[in-house]
């Protein structure tokens, strides 16, 4: 009954929305009729039959018939806030979603102005605030090269641990404590250099939750650490000439595992901000980078990272810590820029201050190419490699693997068969290598050859051919496994009545086959087949009526032994309406 009651005043507003526009004076074409409140909104409503042939063992994956109609509603307010509505109701559910459970306005003003209220998210920099969510406020200004903004709220709501979740979920049994953080920035913005003085601090409140203790035998299901964070950082870029910029962050954070534990008599200086307890670590990271750009044709761009391993910031979700990374990307435009030249060269490593037992490694190379020789063919390469090795003590947990990937894709286009045609080939080869002689899974090879072609006609008729080829292999130790897939398919299309009536039919055939030894000697092969047919079309009865439908027909024949071939069919009508 609530969620029929919802849904009734949801349509109700619906109906009544177009008599509730205000009329406007056609005459007057320089004056713009504004108002407070703008409502819009659409209805859909579908019909789809579903049924299945062939193996009766094949569970159906739909029901017979299934029905939907869903109502949005769009309630804009002041030209600045957006309150999205939507209720459906169809034959297996009935619900409606509002934006109430996040909601969250940033209205822009004067240009320079932006508040937030209730859910939101900003950016201060790469190494203090950036991908978290905050529900609370704030204010961003930048009037000229001015910047300030001050944000504060919650990143984290509290919720009590939960008995019920312990068994499939322990990180819901546990519980999470609210965590406040407040966000501040001041700096000035120029064309020639930038700079500013970012500030984050982050605790969590151990009064949001009750710690409570479940079961006879009085235990109590763990609850993570109350955390503190307190982070300064500096920002700068500068170009001291046309050709050079130089841009950076260093940040040094304080970081509590558990406010709890032990407060030490020695305070640093960051005592109004922050405590020192026992398990409280201090530590640094920087980042930078330099853009290299002549007025020639040769361009490259340097970056490097460091992140000491006590380095922690809450305002980042998921900001490695313990890395090292010097990356350089050199880039070459050519022939008067119709050919261009790209490369990466990346190294990165941990155990900064050889505190692991597994220290590792990544180096990562590139080269990418894009050649427009013409209107009519282009082509573009690109190779990487990526290499990791970690050098445990321990032979057996030693890891030392090698990726390498190569792509070629020539393109053309070109007028013919009366209509534009456009046409792709892409060719890859990826390769996977276990080079330690301890844990050597053996190689892996991976070719895929993918073509299309598209043909517009000046009549509205439109072809579009696929044709995709798959090969990987997997030769390991006394085994072997490949796969190959095949799959052709066609698609054409025409619009009629000056594009108010379309129609389209396509249809594909696919080919997987399987091949493995798991025992020398004794090899197994299937081979299986699917078939796909389809069918349908739309018409625009006006600007806001639209009607559609959509057939289809899907066989798998199977190949494999205890694997059922089945047919499916499905058919669905659909109207909707949009204002």
């Amino acid at each position: 009954m609530r969620h029929a009651f919802y849904l009734s005043i949801l349509l109700h507003l619906v109906a009544t929305t177009g008599s509730a526009q205000p009329e406007v004076d056609s005459s007057d074409t320089d004056v713009e009729e504004s108002s407070a409140v703008e409502l819009s909104g659409s209805f859909a409503l579908s019909a789809d039959a579903y049924g299945t042939t062939g193996d009766s063992t094949f569970g159906a994956r739909s029901d017979p018939f299934t029905g939907r109609l869903v109502g949005r509603l769009s309630v804009r307010l002041f030209d600045q806030i957006d309150l999205p509505f939507e209720a459906y109701l169809s034959t297996d559910d009935v619900g409606y979603r509002q934006p109430f459970n996040q909601f969250g306005v940033s209205p822009r003003l004067f240009g320079w102005m932006t508040l937030h209220a209730g859910w939101f998210g900003a950016k201060t920099s790469d190494l203090s605030f950036g991908d978290t969510r905050m529900v609370g406020g704030g204010v961003e200004l930048s009037p000229g090269p001015f910047r300030f903004s001050l944000l504060h709220g919650f990143t984290q709501l509290a919720r009590e641990p939960d008995s019920a979740l312990g068994a499939g979920s322990p990180w819901l049994a546990s519980g999470v404590y609210r965590r406040q953080v407040t966000v501040g920035k001041i700096g000035l913005q120029g064309e020639a250099a930038h700079g500013s003085i970012n500030v984050l601090r982050a605790i969590d409140d151990t009064g949001s939750i009750e710690q409570v203790r479940y079961g006879e035998d009085t235990t109590r299901y763990a609850v993570p650490t109350p955390v503190e964070n307190f982070l300064a950082s500096i920002v700068f870029g500068i170009s001291p000439f046309k050709a050079l910029r130089l841009e950076g962050e260093f940040a040094a954070s304080a970081f509590s595992q558990d406010v709890e534990s032990d407060v030490l008599d020695d305070q640093p200086f960051i005592e109004p901000f922050f405590v020192t307890r026992a398990s409280s670590r201090f530590d640094y990271a920087f980042r930078g980078s330099a853009s290299i750009r002549p007025s020639g044709p040769f361009s490259l761009r340097l970056n490097g990272e460091w992140v000491g391993p006590g380095f922690r910031t809450l305002g980042y979700a998921n900001l490695p810590a313990d890395a090292m990374q010097i990356t350089g990307s050199p880039a070459l435009r050519l022939m008067e820029g119709e050919l261009f030249l790209s490369g990466t060269l990346g190294f990165r490593s941990n155990n900064l201050r050889e505190q692991k037992l597994a220290p590792s490694t990544r180096l990562v190379t590139g080269v990418n190419a894009s050649w427009q020789a013409s209107q009519l063919f282009g082509l573009d390469a690109n190779w990487s490699s990526y290499a990791f090795e970690s050098d445990h003590v321990n032979d057996t947990l030693r890891m030392n693997n090698v990726y390498n990937s190569l792509t070629v894709g020539p393109r053309f286009t070109f007028t013919a068969l009366g209509g534009q045609n456009v046409a792709n080939l892409s060719t890859t080869w990826q390769t996977t290598e276990d080079l330690n002689p301890i844990t050597d899974q053996g190689i892996n090879d991976v070719l895929t050859l993918n073509a299309t072609h598209s043909l517009v006609k000046e009549s509205g008729l439109s072809f579009a051919t696929s044709f995709l080829y798959t090969n990987s292999k997997s030769a390991g130790p006394g085994s072997g496994f490949s796969t190959g897939v095949i799959s052709i398919g066609e698609t054409v299309s025409k619009n009629f009545l000056d594009g108010k009536l379309s129609a389209n039919a396509s249809g594909s055939i696919g080919f997987v086959s399987n091949s493995s030894e798991v025992v020398p000697g004794n090899r197994v092969e299937t081979s299986d087949r699917q078939y796909l047919l389809r069918a349908g079309g739309g018409y625009q009865v006006s600007d806001a009526v639209a009607l559609g439908l959509q057939t289809s027909y899907n066989v798998y024949s199977s190949g494999t032994a205890g694997r059922p071939s089945f047919g499916e069919i499905r058919a669905g009508l659909s109207m909707s309406i949009s204002w």
